[in-house]
């Protein structure tokens, strides 16, 4: 494997870190060359449980794929989590002193000229700008890729992602731990954005929810930016906690209830899961009950969801395509419908289509090294070109 190929990225679930190390091996070809995952306590409401635990689990999960590839990683590239970003728009304009062929340092002008965060957001830093859409000079037209053209103006309405500084600050600290020489910073909702949709699907707006283990998001989308982003702290794993407190079960025993609920399925009240209990002792529990409290929680999840779309307002038309992602409901038979119901929207289940990888609860991991490795190659390629113009005087 050639190491100026290698990609690695950190995905930081709700409820376990993931290590991925792979490469492009030509065109939308991926070679995932190790894995890793290590399972800790975890975040909600932007506030980690155990931080030694975190760090615990990335050295660990970030290990076992450097093993598993043969690699030691030099650059990472780690996803930020929903729940510690905000995300801001914006239309700049940007005029030359004579009309010009527009190309990276004109967009870049552009980008920095909004960028004025760290006076209105002291304790955020920018770490993504993307355009909804250019304008250029007085021409109305809406277009998606500016450079090229010769223009004295050119107006963009602009997405930035804001991440908060302490996340930040933990990671930069915790990349000096581990002896990385560069890190990078990818936020997760952006990332799926780019990662598992088309651009023909962004371009007609789309809405992404993605809900987890105990955490969840809804991102609104068009072009190559987010319009919105809100996060929520509820996932699938509050379904056996509600389980587990209303049936009163252990929590494992729950989860196993839970692996078992069919959505789709109407149960009658002589209906029963058997499942086995902590100490292998065999249990019956009434199949409706834990139907009627799953349902109970997705009603609770709908409703948030249902408020990210009001606040999205026009940034989330009814004919705005909603995919649904993550393991959280995804691996529950019949959440999605359940969800699409109460939602009054259709719903698709989003994931990277990659052969092995194909799974929701892989989606953000295999977005975040999809996205990585265009940023990656796009670095590389652009290097080349200004050394290739250097050199041609």
């Amino acid at each position: 494997m050639s190491r100026s190929n290698v990609v690695a990225v950190l995905d930081i679930g709700s409820k376990s870190v993931t290590a991925l190390i792979g490469e492009k091996v030509g065109g939308n070809l991926s070679s995932v060359k190790g894995t890793g995952e290590y399972g800790y306590q975890g975040f909600s409401q932007g506030e980690w449980f155990d931080v030694p635990g975190l760090k615990n689990a990335v050295r660990a999960a970030l290990n076992i794929a450097e093993v598993e590839a043969g690699v030691k990683v030099k650059k990472l590239y780690v996803g930020i989590p929903s729940e510690f970003l905000a995300v801001a728009t914006k239309i700049i304009a940007y005029e030359f002193k004579r009309p010009s062929r527009i190309g990276s340092e004109q967009i870049d002008a552009l980008f920095n000229k909004g960028d004025d965060f760290e006076k209105t957001a002291p304790g955020f830093s920018s770490v993504n700008c993307s355009a909804i859409y250019y304008v250029l000079d007085d021409n109305p037209k809406r277009i998606i890729e500016p450079r090229g053209f010769v223009a004295k103006k050119v107006t963009a309405e602009l997405s930035y992602v804001l991440c908060e500084k302490d996340f930040l600050n933990l990671f930069d600290g915790l990349a000096e731990e581990l002896g990385l020489k560069e890190i990078e910073y990818i936020p997760e909702a952006w990332a799926e954005a780019m990662g598992l949709l088309r651009p023909e699907q962004r371009d007609r707006y789309a809405v992404i929810v993605d809900v987890g283990y105990i955490t969840g998001s809804v991102a609104a989308i068009k072009g190559d930016g987010l319009l919105s982003l809100s996060s929520f702290s509820q996932g699938g794993g509050h379904i056996a906690g509600d389980i587990s407190v209303l049936l009163n079960l252990p929590f494992e025993v729950a989860e196993k209830v839970q692996s078992k609920l069919d959505l789709n399925l109407n149960y009658s009240e002589e209906e029963y899961f058997e499942v086995t209990g902590l100490e292998g002792e065999p249990l019956r529990i009434s199949a409706k009950d834990a139907k009627d409290i799953a349902f109970a929680r997705l009603d609770s999840i709908a409703n948030i969801i249902s408020q990210a779309f009001e606040i999205a307002g026009k940034d989330c038309p009814d004919y705005a395509a909603v995919y649904l992602t993550g393991g959280g409901l995804t691996e529950i038979r019949g959440a999605k419908e359940y969800l699409s119901a109460s939602l009054n929207r259709p719903i698709e289940v989003l994931t990277s289509g990659l052969p092995r990888f194909d799974k929701p609860a892989l989606a953000s991991t295999m977005a975040l090294f999809e996205t990585a490795s265009k940023l990656s190659q796009q670095r590389k390629y652009g290097f080349i070109k200004k050394l290739l113009e250097k050199i041609g005087g």
